[in-house]
């Protein structure tokens, strides 16, 4: 007993050691000692001939000893002379206040496949940032298919339902693409929200990619051949006594709207890192995922792509 008293008394001084020793170890960093690192401007602009608006954001990065003067961290810079050019043809684009981000009309400077467009980003006391890029051709959306799978959840299981979008890539050129979808849909159950003329309101979602699949695909290995997205999900519903409740019954209406867009490298490389940089949020031991960027001076991407859509109606 005298040994085990003994033990015990000394684990708990060797204890107490080591909590006094590591607290000895936290020390106050004075701010003034700190690296004053300056913040970096961060352009976005996306290119594409079936918009109507030409748009461009331009914003601030956050330093750790300086305040957040916007939403979420993000500081957009309002005093910048931004220019989009296309041979001797250019528009300057305004600041929109209500969005936070510089616009105008594309009817100002069309947005044309093949032309290689200028961005010109002018901020006082600072060296102009500026980057190019070349509108792909359009690819069309041959086909989509609807399926579904079983899948189980916190214990239970799901019937998921999802498309599938197919195109046929163009041979002899690298090309890289982005399959985004809207689902509309109206419920068929009587007890949801209802709009003024007492009939289901429609209800519109994003179709949901999986992150660690993603939405953005190249063709290296399909040079020439029959491409086919990942799922995009549309719908998930519970499945009762091992018993799916039928989709069309699920539903009055379905209709989802598929988009290709076939983009430049540019956009392909920086979609695909905020891909791969979703897959690891959340993760303290995965590697961090740097953005890439193409804007001389600056972070962020100046890219384009063409778009084209093709809508399957579910239910009618």
């Amino acid at each position: 007993m005298i040994r085990l008293s003994h033990l015990l008394c000394s684990l708990f001084f060797v204890s107490l050691f080591l909590l006094i020793g590591c607290d000895s170890l936290r020390n106050e960093v004075d701010p003034s000692q700190l690296t004053r690192e300056p913040a970096k401007i961060v352009v976005t602009c996306f290119l594409s001939p079936q918009d109507l608006v030409l748009a461009a954001k331009v914003t601030q990065t956050q330093t750790v000893l300086s305040p957040s003067q916007g939403a979420a961290g993000v500081n957009p810079v309002v005093n910048a002379t931004v220019k989009l050019s296309e041979g001797n043809k250019f528009v300057f684009l305004q600041y929109d206040a209500s969005l936070d981000l510089y616009r105008a009309d594309s009817k100002k400077l069309p947005v044309v496949a093949g032309r290689t467009y200028t961005l010109t980003v002018q901020i006082p006391k600072r060296q102009p940032l500026t980057s190019t890029c070349t509108v792909p051709e359009a690819v069309n959306l041959a086909s989509a298919v609807f399926d579904s799978i079983t899948e189980e959840q916190s214990g239970r299981q799901y019937r998921r339902y999802f498309v599938r979008a197919r195109w046929q890539d163009p041979a002899g050129k690298p090309n890289f693409y982005q399959v985004t979808g809207l689902f509309r849909s109206v419920l068929t159950c009587s007890s949801c929200e209802s709009n003024s003329g007492g009939q289901t309101a429609e209800a519109v979602s994003y179709v949901s990619f999986e992150p660690g699949e993603g939405n953005v695909q190249r063709d290296a290995a399909m040079q020439g051949r029959m491409m086919t997205s990942e799922p995009g999900y549309v719908s998930s519903l519970y499945v009762d006594n091992k018993q799916p409740t039928p989709f069309r019954r699920q539903y009055k209406r379905a209709l989802v709207i598929l988009n290709l867009l076939n983009t430049d490298q540019f956009y392909y490389a920086y979609q695909n890192g905020i891909r791969q940089q979703a897959e690891t949020a959340g993760n303290p031991f995965a590697e961090p995922v740097p953005i890439p960027s193409n804007i001389k001076g600056a972070l962020g991407c100046f890219g384009a792509y063409n778009r084209s859509t093709l809508s399957m109606r579910l239910i009618k």
